[in-house]
């Protein structure tokens, strides 16, 4: 029996009109080799009906109350057999049909690959193609656009329920960071990401906080600390900091 390369998992909830355009994109793939899981939040704008048309489709899909995004992302994880998932909610589309073949010809195995964002149709996120602690506090890793291999999810023990925004964050920062798994930049534009939703809301940063406490207790109040040092430095002094630090750099560097 042939390996499913990858699991395209999908969360809805009352998103009718921006589920069929992500289930379009899926399908629409001349790549062949994934499945496709769709997990509803018990929607009742007509997401059903949509998912009824596409039954034929989609490889497994449910239709129940759950507790919250990554509630719903780890059933979908459950359901999963892909070596890799990626996660496409409802509204997020793959920016063309040829996406996901270009992407795995890479032959790619390491634990975490992520690609190019497209916001809006838009803007074009590029992240950093190196990942640090100071990086990653103040930046995040595409979630749309990234392939995770699912076995990482049952060693880590999936997405924390208790935050309800940036838990993919948190997990990012516990496997890459204080696991130290392996990971691939891989500079192709993957997934048209549709703003608005709770994940670009302000309630964002205050679970972030939340995640730097919990993680690095011992660093948190230095964090604090030098944030608001550098916040209260003029656009000269901040300027004149960077030479600085630029030059420490070169001498340890050289």
């Amino acid at each position: 029996m042939k390996k499913i390369k990858l699991s395209i998992i999908t969360i809805n909830k009352n998103n009718a009109r921006g589920l069929e355009k992500t289930i379009q994109s899926v399908i629409n793939q001349n790549f062949t080799n994934y499945e496709y899981i769709i997990i509803d939040g018990n929607s009742t704008d007509g997401s059903k009906d949509i998912l009824k048309k596409y039954d034929k489709k989609i490889t497994s899909w449910i239709s129940e109350p759950d507790k919250g995004i990554y509630n719903a992302m780890n059933k979908g994880i459950k359901k999963a057999k892909g070596e890799y998932c990626l996660f496409l909610n409802s509204g997020d589309y793959l920016v063309n049909n040829k996406v996901l073949n270009k992407a795995f010809s890479l032959n790619f195995n390491e634990d975490i690959v992520y690609g190019n964002l497209l916001v809006d149709n838009k803007l074009v996120i590029k992240p950093y193609q190196d990942i640090t602690l100071r990086k990653l506090l103040k930046s995040y890793i595409p979630h749309p656009s990234c392939f995770i291999k699912r076995l990482v999810f049952y060693n880590h023990n999936f997405y924390d329920e208790k935050y309800k925004i940036a838990a993919d964050w948190k997990f990012f920062l516990e496997t890459l960071i204080i696991k130290n798994l392996s990971f691939r930049y891989i500079n192709i534009l993957i997934t048209n990401f549709e703003s608005g939703g709770i994940s670009t809301s302000s309630r964002t940063e205050i679970e972030k906080q939340k995640i730097i406490n919990e993680l690095f207790p011992r660093i948190y109040p230095d964090y604090k600390y030098y944030e608001k040092k550098i916040n209260e430095l003029n656009f000269y002094e901040k300027f004149k900091l960077c030479r600085i630090l630029k030059k420490i750099l070169k001498l340890l560097f050289k």
